[in-house]
């Protein structure tokens, strides 16, 4: 029989993730920027239209696997050093995947924006009359992000079809909380918002 306090689990920082408000910031402190420069890149015409390529290419293609993809997705991460992808790396490997889709054949109006939530999103595109209650449906139905992606490039391609911008940072933590058992309710919940 063990007395005292309960042992302080010690585990990596993406298993915490869900409920930790600084690990969250760090990693929006660096993906914002990435996805931001990205997109400028794109729109001013100038060096990231390869790089989008490049990411839309490697989305379905394991985590890692495409250095030339790996450079906006993944390198100077927090979270690096594990053998296989932390649940925040597989999630932004999903993200800046997404991003790419989202941007492609869009030169003038840019699908990134800071603060515009998965959940908000999806009631925007409910309002513009496109019949999206089986995809949703199907999204909520989902155990983990590796489910979840294809459903969501496929919600981002109706997006990008009606302009509707999104925080795709905010998207890779509401995809690495969809792992974690106890915060998996809490974001089918916030999606599911929007259904009637």
């Amino acid at each position: 029989m063990m007395l005292g306090p309960k042992p302080i689990r010690r585990c990596s920082p993406i298993w915490q993730a869900g409920r930790n408000p600084t690990l969250a910031n760090s990693y929006l402190a660096w993906a914002r920027p990435r996805f931001a420069r990205l997109q400028d890149g794109y729109l001013n015409g100038t060096y990231t239209r390869a790089d989008l390529a490049n990411l839309r290419n490697s989305f379905k293609k394991p985590c890692g696997s495409d250095p030339k993809a790996s450079k906006w997705s993944l390198n100077g991460m927090d979270y690096r050093g594990y053998a296989k992808p932390t649940r925040m790396e597989q999630a932004s490997w999903y993200a800046f995947g997404l991003y790419a889709y989202h941007q492609q054949g869009n030169q003038y109006k840019p699908m990134y924006k800071e603060g515009e939530r998965f959940n908000k999103a999806l009631r925007i595109l409910a309002d513009t009359g496109e019949d999206v209650d089986e995809l949703y449906r199907k999204l909520l139905n989902t155990h983990n992000m590796q489910e979840a992606a294809p459903f969501c490039l496929r919600i981002i391609r109706l997006l990008n079809e009606h302009d509707i911008p999104l925080d795709h940072a905010l998207l890779a933590l509401d995809l690495a909380r969809l792992n974690k058992p106890d915060s998996a309710d809490m974001v089918r919940r916030d999606w599911s918002r929007l259904l009637d």
